[in-house]
């Protein structure tokens, strides 16, 4: 529970900053009358207490505080409030359908980089040729990311829509670098696969929140909005009645009008429209801006408070969607022509299973098609596959099993694939046949070679490391360079998923997902455990890592010489006197107790005014009065005493508490 201070300190950094960092300077201009600079001090140590602040160092020592990117939409669900309309629907005419989605477009990606890898130039730069090629079928178009201002360090004639989605797979971690190539992360993948398509969208839509967009306040706070859980899905809403609430509640885009604002959130609607997660249209009647969401509320929290709509349930929380996404069971429909279609039910990782063997045609929002061809069965008989394990596992998934005349064609398939094969084998050579006389004779290294000539000798599967431990022995170690590396993570290129580890139970990967998914930004941070650098450059809030704290023993500085009277009693003195306890509670910033006609009153000092001694302030009684400003000098006030104010830092520096 926040004190009123801490609450107030929070909704006002909020409203002016959302998750962007600012300064003590900016929190001081942001400092309502009647809360003193030590009050706001404090405030300030109870928000990073409880996380709901963090602070981070310049290199030349200037400390920077922010709302943690992953927790504003619990701060402006705290404060901000916004009821959507229910009115009469307008009248809408549709200008940009909703996509395909993100999760057909990732799945496509993170399939064809599973099957490849995706190489980076000496620069760490992605090739234009394999940028194009990752381009080609996904549904993100150039049209849905005009106006957002995305830089990058690639050409203008790179595909913007390939360069979005693979950077988003750095940013959700399913994709990581290694030996110059990025390739699937295999835990976060499997984990990815087994979220439901719902859920899906709620991690890709947290990342990007603060990825993409305009990075001022008023633009994450309308991101926020559009975010929102208290849209209906299929309702058609207007932009401009949204910012206008916006701007009511002191959340306007740097105190623009709201028609002003409108073509920057156009933008970011027309990229949410490309992501698959809503419509956009123009009202009949007077062309204004209109958007729909395809799904209810896919965001797993609302960055903003928002009124439950009718006859909706708000109980239930998108984190259960995962586990639904394991309980399901999906069913693919083979047609005769060997097309097979897969329902908007079936789990993701019946997909990949899929994918494995078969041809996508079309990733449409809605019914999926695959083909299957000899040439994608040969393909993944190469890789390891079995035509006969996939045939089987094809039948145990489809909808009343296989058609007759495609299970006959699959099984001619297989009947002519695997006869021969061509299979890669290390070689070892020697330098000269002595060498080779050497390694020959070696009593240990018989099971592990077999000899291909006068000098080579084949390495055997799986032998390799006994062989490379008895030729070090023998002094016979070859160079550690080994040639190229193999296909990145086969382990992902199988029909089903692992078994769970032991007390993992139903839906652990779902839940390793959600653990891994619940804070994307720290996938990109730099030096993070297994971050690939991100194509675009990283949002400007600070992470949740640990605050750099303020010492306790500078809140109140120099207290052992203050009089303790001064701290601990009510006392009318001389004139001067007065004047250097107002000016020792003005150094503090801290609120002095005065006497003014027989009542105490809680005076918080501002300045020193020139000329005649006078100082300016407020009172700020704690009776729930507005504070009024006041200028007063020493002989406007009987009785006077400091006030410090109760706070952690205090205790832990043995300075007392409230007087």
């Amino acid at each position: 529970m926040l004190s009123d201070k801490a609450a107030e300190l929070l909704r006002l950094v909020c409203a002016a900053h959302a998750a962007l960092p600012w300064t003590e300077e900016a929190a001081e201009k942001l400092r309502p009358p009647g809360m003193s600079r030590s009050e706001l001090t404090i405030a300030r140590e109870e928000l990073l207490d409880q996380r709901l602040l963090t602070c981070a160092q310049r290199l030349g020592g200037e400390l920077l505080y922010g709302i943690p990117e992953g927790r504003l939409a619990e701060v402006q669900g705290r404060f901000f409030r916004y009821v959507p309309e229910t009115g009469p629907e307008p009248a809408v005419r549709i200008i940009m359908p909703a996509a395909a989605g993100l999760p057909a477009d990732l799945f496509r990606l993170l399939h064809r980089i599973a099957g490849s890898g995706l190489p980076l130039t000496a620069k760490g730069l992605l090739h234009l040729g394999h940028l194009k090629k990752l381009a080609a079928g996904v549904s993100l178009q150039e049209g849905h990311l005009e106006g957002l201002g995305l830089r990058s360090s690639y050409s203008a004639e790179c595909p913007l829509p390939a360069l979005v989605l693979a950077d988003l797979l750095l940013t959700l971690g399913l994709i990581r670098r290694r030996d110059g190539v990025l390739i699937p992360d295999r835990e976060r993948t499997e984990a990815w696969l087994g979220l439901a398509e719902q859920a899906m969208y709620a991690r890709a839509l947290e990342a990007v929140c603060f990825r993409y967009g305009a990075p001022g306040p008023g633009a994450q706070h309308l991101r926020g909005a559009v975010a929102g859980a208290g849209w209906l899905a299929g309702r058609w809403y207007r932009l401009d009645r949204l910012l206008a609430a916006l701007e009511a509640a002191g959340l306007g885009q740097d105190r623009r009008a709201p028609e002003q604002q409108e073509p920057e959130a156009a933008a970011w609607l027309s990229w949410l429209a490309g992501a698959g997660l809503l419509s956009l249209g123009r009202a009949d009647a007077d062309g204004g801006l209109c958007f729909r969401w395809r799904m209810p509320y896919p965001c797993s929290g609302s960055c903003l408070r928002q009124e439950a709509a009718p006859n909706e349930d708000r109980e239930k929380d998108a984190a259960e969607i995962p586990e639904a996404a394991e309980a399901r069971t999906g069913h693919l429909i083979v047609q005769p022509d060997l097309e097979v279609l897969i329902p908007p039910e079936t789990p993701y990782r019946v997909r990949w299973g899929l994918a494995c063997f078969a041809e996508p045609e079309t990733l449409e929002s809605g019914l999926w098609s695959f083909r299957l061809t000899r040439e994608r069965l040969e393909a993944a008989s190469a890789a390891g596959l079995p035509p006969e394990e996939a045939a089987a596992w094809l039948g145990r998934h489809a909808a009343g099993g296989l058609p007759p005349g495609a299970a006959e064609i699959i099984g001619q398939w297989a009947a002519g694939l695997g006869r021969t094969r061509l299979s890669e084998m290390q070689v070892l050579a020697c330098r000269d046949l002595a060498d080779a006389e050497a390694v020959a004779g070696h009593p240990r290294l018989g099971d592990c070679l077999v000899r291909l000539g006068p000098l080579h000798f084949g390495v055997l599967p799986d032998r390799l490391p006994p062989l490379l431990r008895e030729l070090a022995a023998a002094g016979l170690a070859p160079p550690s360079g080994r040639g190229a590396a193999p296909v990145p993570e086969p382990e992902l290129f199988r029909l089903d998923p692992p078994p769970a580890a032991p007390g993992g139970g139903e839906g652990a990967a779902a839940r390793e997902g959600r653990a891994a998914g619940s804070a994307p930004e720290a996938a990109t941070r730099e030096g993070s455990p297994g971050a690939a650098p991100g194509l675009f450059p990283p949002s400007r809030g600070l992470g949740e890592g640990a605050a750099v704290r303020e010492p306790a023993a500078e809140l109140w500085p120099d207290r052992d010489r203050v009089p303790a009277m001064w701290l601990r009693e009510r006392r009318r003195y001389h004139a001067a006197t007065s004047r250097s306890v107002m000016e020792q509670a003005l150094r503090w910033g801290v609120a002095a107790a005065v006497t003014v006609d027989g009542e105490e009153r809680r005076f918080v000092p501002e300045r020193i005014l020139p000329g005649r001694w006078r100082v300016f302030g407020y009172f700020a009684d704690e009776d729930g009065a507005e504070p009024a400003a006041a200028e007063l000098e020493a002989e406007d006030w009987g009785e006077i005493g400091i006030m410090l104010p109760k706070s952690r830092i205090a205790s832990s520096a043995g300075q007392g508490d409230m007087v």
